[in-house]
């Protein structure tokens, strides 16, 4: 094999690799680190660190919680202690002495790589691709290289001892981290030779631009991309490649510090192969030409199957889903390489819908039943997450059983794994464990009770910047999540009393609402504002049963609500737009009388007035989306078509805008989600009264946000009644 030196300075080139090729790795080219080796190439990790601390807390913190739960985790530190690090060296120069450093492959898996009689490992990507592997080892950008082994998991892990699986998956986090380098091989793509010159001449852009962070041609008009198509086709070609579907492969991406890609070219140079490399740098720089293009750049919108959409190979869309509100142009543009997100360890739900609901994961390839390896899959997902946060804790996975017995066991498993991530994340003081409203959690099979818990959603989140604050690790909670009785035990505030809501009855209000949304709809204003619910299409929407009524009805609160309680929101209560806009916006579309508006609908034939109402219509729907939980975590007895806005006012002559049923219900809030910074999560508990003699026992119907001025809570929460309650079931 003839390999083409590539130069380290160059940021995209194509590399030459002429027959004939290794097809397999010899098992004596395999060997076991010492511990002392093992901890010089995993970052000197010879002694505990802040996230061991951080993971005894939290273990004793879970255990208190739940001690069923606390069973099936175990402290990082341990797990590390008997983790094997094997590498392979590819060259017989470095086998006189142990590896001090090492790179990693993140590559798509295909079949089990097995050790096979011949004493051989057939390799798990293609022989063009492991000759460029090796060369990316034999290479060293610092001067003095270091002696340098290679890391493939399925090779380096053995396979048939779950023991050594467990502990290395459990500090997954650990060894792409601590990789001087991430090669991520881009098997199946496949680029022509336009393609290929189209990159080559961008990347001599780059390289002569010398920025390390701005992407060069950026923010043309028109877009650089879309003059350059073969630019455009090649970037969509890596950017939907089946590689970023995998969750494994996601989280290895976000935990390497640094990249090199790897993608098969059509073209042949007098019989060699060519593969195309590029650096984390130049990917980046792709990525933010590729959503400049207008049919790249659809805006994302929370879908209402989120939580059952099929996993998704475009690494733009992963990237959305993880910022939420956030322009992905500018985060892109602000960071030297590709994405890093770097949860905090108290924030763990964010990631889980991006790896649970959208990313792939085979399991064990060597579990012949295709259920058990499913289930086996989805600890794979839960494993991911606490790497991806860190915080301390891994998965032992033989001691959380599954059910292949129960009526749909991998959707029941996959709830358990989610009830056990929530269950965490409320141990670590993530403040979105209390805050979740997607579908409920079904933990014993179809016919069983459902859980107090449900389903993470996007729009829990809120837009935290730049971390969210903890939980205060001083309040207690404890939960039961046991086979015929499922509850959590936490304190709770009651605002207001049933008597002191105030719903949008038949008033001016509502009259002067319902008139102006009739006339919009019949004037086709603001259509995608409204088509986002797609309330004119009654019968189709089975995600919020949303009807005219709820609209008019929202935009009835506000308008009583009036202009003094909409001027002190602030952006992150209004979906990202000051509320002066807001306020501007209805200043146009309406008289003011006594603080409060009266709609002008004989205006809409100006285009000014019809922007506002773009505007307004925006607001209402985004209060709707942030105010209602799912269709799917509401009870049979109460319906969510029967949710309707309602308001409330303060000691403090604030006034909050939240949703409830229209049945006697209370309104109440966790103690643990009173302070300021939670603003943001839906933090409202719509509950009932149980019959209970024991204590205060209430069933949770729902989950809302409270929308008020900024600091609308502050020296108001003293005066609210509070209780120990007993939460069960929806």
């Amino acid at each position: 094999m003839t390999g083409y030196a590539a130069n380290q300075s160059r940021c995209c080139e194509l590399l030459s690799f002429e027959p004939p090729f290794a097809n397999a790795i010899y098992a004596n080219e395999v060997h076991l680190l010492s511990s002392e080796a093992k901890f010089a190439c995993l970052e000197n990790r010879s002694s505990p660190t802040d996230t061991d601390v951080t993971g005894i807390e939290l273990k004793d913190r879970l255990t208190s919680i739940s001690e069923s739960i606390a069973e099936c985790y175990a402290v990082r530190s341990e797990a590390l202690e008997h983790a094997p690090l094997r590498l392979i060296s590819t060259s017989n120069d470095q086998r006189q002495q142990e590896e001090q450093s090492f790179i990693a492959l993140t590559y798509r898996w295909s079949s089990p790589v097995m050790l096979e009689k011949s004493g051989q490992y057939s390799l798990p990507i293609t022989p063009e691709m492991y000759a460029a592997v090796k060369v990316e080892v034999q290479r060293d950008e610092f001067g003095d290289k270091p002696v340098e082994g290679l890391w493939i998991d399925q090779i380096c892990i053995d396979q048939r001892v779950e023991a050594e699986k467990q502990a290395l998956i459990g500090v997954m986090d650990l060894l792409y981290s601590s990789a001087r380098l991430v090669v991520v091989v881009l098997d199946g793509v496949y680029l022509d030779e336009a393609e290929i010159q189209s990159l080559l001449s961008y990347g001599a852009i780059c390289d002569g631009d010398g920025s390390s962070i701005n992407t060069p041609c950026s923010r043309q008009s028109p877009a650089y991309a879309s003059t350059n198509m073969h630019l455009y086709t090649a970037v969509e070609k890596i950017v939907r490649s089946p590689l970023f579907s995998r969750a494994w492969c996601i989280q290895e991406l976000e935990l390497s510090k640094r990249n090199i890609f790897l993608v098969g070219a059509t073209k042949k140079e007098r019989g060699a192969s060519c593969i195309l490399r590029f650096n984390g740098t130049y990917y980046k720089h792709l990525l933010v030409l590729y959503i400049e293009v207008p049919r790249s750049r659809e805006p994302y919108r929370v879908r209402s199957d989120f939580f059952r959409a099929e996993a998704t190979g475009n690494i733009i869309e992963h990237m959305h889903r993880l910022l939420g509100q956030r322009d992905l142009r500018d985060y892109l543009n602000s960071h030297p390489t590709i994405t890093k997100f770097n949860f905090p360890p108290a924030f763990i739900i964010q990631p889980v819908g991006d790896i649970f609901y959208y990313s792939e994961a085979s399991g064990d390839g060597l579990i012949q039943d295709p259920v058990v390896r499913r289930l086996d899959a989805l600890k794979d997902k839960l494993s991911i997450v606490l790497n991806i946060v860190k915080n301390g804790l891994v998965l032992l996975r033989s001691k959380l059983r599954e059910d292949t017995s129960i009526d749909d066991p991998d959707a029941c498993f996959e709830d358990t794994c989610l009830a056990h991530i929530m269950i965490v994340a409320l141990a670590s003081g993530d403040p979105i464990a209390l805050c979740t409203s997607g579908p409920r959690l079904r933990l014993s099979g179809r016919n069983k009770p459902s859980s107090w818990l449900c389903r993470p959603d996007s729009r829990d989140h809120g837009s935290f910047a730049p971390e969210p604050s903890r939980i205060d690790p001083n309040l207690k909670f404890s939960v039961d999540i046991g086979p015929n009785c499922e509850f959590i035990d936490l304190d709770l505030a009651f605002p207001c009393q049933p008597e002191d809501r105030h719903r949008a009855s038949v008033n001016d209000f509502l009259t002067s609402a319902s008139q102006f949304l009739s006339q919009c709809l019949h004037q086709d204003i603001a259509r995608d504002e409204l088509s986002i619910l797609r309330i004119t299409d009654f019968d189709s929407d089975t995600a919020y049963g949303l009807t005219k009524e709820l609209f008019s009805n929202t935009l009835a609160c506000i308008l009583e609500c009036g202009s003094y309680w909409l001027s002190k929101l602030d952006a992150r209560m209004c979906g990202g737009t000051n509320s002066e806009a807001i306020l501007r916006a209805l200043n146009m579309i309406s008289d003011r009388v006594d603080g409060r508006f009266w709609f002008k609908a004989q205006l809409l034939e100006n285009p000014d007035v019809q922007e506002a109402a773009k505007k307004v219509w925006g607001f209402v729907a985004f209060l709707i989306t942030r105010g209602l939980p799912v269709a799917a975590s509401a009870t049979s007895d109460t319906s969510l078509a029967e949710w309707r806005p309602i308001w409330f006012s303060l000691p403090s002559e604030d006034r909050v805008l939240t949703f409830a049923p229209t049945e006697d219900v209370e309104l109440a809030i966790p103690k643990a989600l009173l302070p300021h910074a939670y603003r943001e999560l839906r933090r409202c508990w719509v509950v009932q009264r149980k019959d209970d003699s024991t204590c205060l026992s209430l069933q949770l119907l729902g989950k809302s946000r409270l929308t008020g001025s900024v600091n609308f809570l502050e020296n108001v929460t003293s005066l609210w009644p509070e209780e120990r309650a007993r939460v069960f079931q929806y």
